[in-house]
C-alpha cells in the first residue's frame, strides 16, 4: 500500500495568474513544453466551449508553499501564456456558438469569452508525504498512455539526483551553443539523452549500446548506484575542455558523435594535449573520416558493436594523427546571407566567443573510469 495522502482542490486560470510564481514545474521528471499551436488552439476552445479537462496532479510539500507539479505542465502553461497574450489562436481553431475566434489572441476574445476562460475550475490532486519512487509511478503510469518520446520515458526512470546532474550539464554553453539540436529536440531532452550516451560510454564503455531499452536499463542502473564521483568531474572537466576546443558550431558537432568526442577527449586530457590542439584533431578527423567510422555510423549508429567501432577508431586515429594536427581555426565567417546581404556582426561574434587558452587539469585516467 502506499504511504502517501491525497486531497483535492478546485483553481482557476486566474488564481493561477495570481499565484503564478506557487505553481512549479521544476522537478526533473517533467517534459519540456512541446505542444504546437494546433493543440494550444484547441485546448484554449475546450475552455470557453466549458468541456472538461483531465484533473491536474502535484506534489505537496511540508516544507514550503510551493505546489510542484506532475502531470499538466503544456495545460498550465498553455492558459497561463495565452491569458498573457503570448500568442494567437491557430487558423484552424473551431468557432464558438458561430463566433469567430481564430486567430484571435485572449485581449481580442468576446468578454464573456474571456470569463470562461479566466474562471474555468480545473481539478487538482495532492499528494503529501509522497517517496521519490512512488512519484516516478505516478507520473509514470499518468504518461503511459501518451505520446512521450523514448527519452523522457528514460527521464522518468532514472532518479531526481541522476537528472538534477543531467539538467546541470546540459544547461553548460557547449551544449546550449555548439550542438547541433533544434529547439524541438531540446524540448524532447535531446541534449539530455546525449549526456546520458556520454555517461554510458564512460562507465560501460565498449559492453552497451544506445538503444532506448539499452540506456533504459543504463537509467535503472544509475538510480540504483548514482553517478561516481569522479565520473561527475570527468564530465564536468571534459565538457569545459571540449567547448574551449570547439566553441562554435561545427557540422560534426552533433548527436551522433558527441558520445564519442567525449571518450576521446578524456584520452586527450590525459596526454596533456591542449584544447586549441584537440579542436584542431577533430577538425582533421572529420575532414578525413576513416571508412570504418563512417560506416558504422550509417548503419546504425546506436548499436553497441558500432559504437565500439566508432570509438575505437576515432582513438587509432588519435594515436596516429595527434602529433601532426594543427591548433583549431575558426571556421571562415559568412560574408553574405541568404539573399548577398552582408553579415557584418558574425566575424566579431566569433572572435568574441574564442576560449581561454590554458587546456583543463587532468581530472582521471582512463583505468579510473572502468
Amino acid at each position: 500500500m502506499a504511504n502517501f495522502t491525497k486531497s483535492n482542490f478546485s483553481a482557476t486560470p486566474k488564481w493561477l495568474l495570481k499565484n503564478e510564481e506557487k505553481v512549479r514545474f521544476d522537478l526533473s521528471i517533467q517534459r519540456g513544453f512541446v505542444w504546437d499551436i494546433e493543440r494550444k488552439s484547441l485546448f484554449i476552445n475546450s475552455l470557453i466551449e466549458t468541456y472538461p479537462v483531465p484533473a491536474f496532479y502535484a506534489q505537496d510539500n511540508s516544507n514550503d508553499d510551493y505546489i510542484w507539479m506532475l502531470d499538466g505542465k503544456q495545460r498550465f502553461g498553455t492558459v497561463l501564456s495565452y491569458l498573457k497574450n503570448e500568442f494567437s489562436l491557430s487558423p484552424n481553431t473551431p468557432s464558438v456558438n458561430n463566433v469567430e475566434i481564430a486567430n484571435l489572441r485572449f485581449s481580442e476574445l468576446p468578454q464573456d469569452f474571456q470569463d470562461e476562460i479566466k474562471d474555468y475550475s480545473f481539478n487538482i490532486w495532492k499528494f503529501k508525504n509522497i517517496s521519490e519512487s512512488e512519484r516516478d509511478q505516478i507520473f509514470y503510469r499518468l504518461n503511459e498512455g501518451m505520446s512521450l518520446s523514448k527519452m523522457e520515458l528514460t527521464r522518468v526512470l532514472a532518479s531526481s539526483k541522476i537528472m538534477d546532474f543531467i539538467n546541470e550539464i546540459s544547461k553548460h554553453e557547449f551544449f546550449q551553443n555548439v550542438i547541433a539540436i533544434s529547439d524541438n529536440q531540446r524540448n524532447r531532452f535531446i541534449d539530455q539523452e546525449i549526456i546520458l550516451q556520454i555517461l554510458s560510454v564512460l562507465i560501460n564503455g565498449y559492453t552497451k549500446g544506445f538503444s532506448s531499452k539499452e540506456l533504459q536499463e543504463f537509467a535503472l542502473k544509475l538510480k540504483e548506484n548514482g553517478i561516481p564521483d569522479n565520473i561527475k568531474e570527468v564530465i564536468k572537466n571534459t565538457t569545459d575542455y571540449i567547448y574551449q576546443a570547439i566553441p562554435v558550431k561545427e557540422k560534426f558537432m552533433k548527436k551522433v558523435n558527441i558520445p564519442i568526442i567525449f571518450n576521446v577527449a578524456v584520452k586527450a586530457q590525459n596526454n596533456e594535449v591542449t584544447s586549441e590542439k584537440f579542436g584542431g584533431f577533430l577538425q582533421m578527423f572529420f575532414n578525413d573520416i576513416p571508412t570504418e567510422y563512417d560506416y558504422a555510423t550509417d548503419s546504425g549508429s546506436a548499436k553497441k558493436e558500432n559504437v565500439k567501432i566508432r570509438i575505437d577508431e576515432m582513438n587509432r586515429y588519435f594515436d596516429e594523427n595527434i602529433n601532426s594536427a594543427s591548433n583549431y581555426k575558426l571556421p571562415e565567417p559568412k560574408t553574405t546571407g541568404k539573399r548577398g546581404r552582408p553579415l557584418g556582426s558574425t566575424k566579431e561574434k566569433l572572435i568574441q566567443s574564442n576560449p581561454p587558452e590554458n587546456p583543463l587539469p587532468l581530472v582521471a585516467s582512463p583505468e579510473s573510469l572502468s
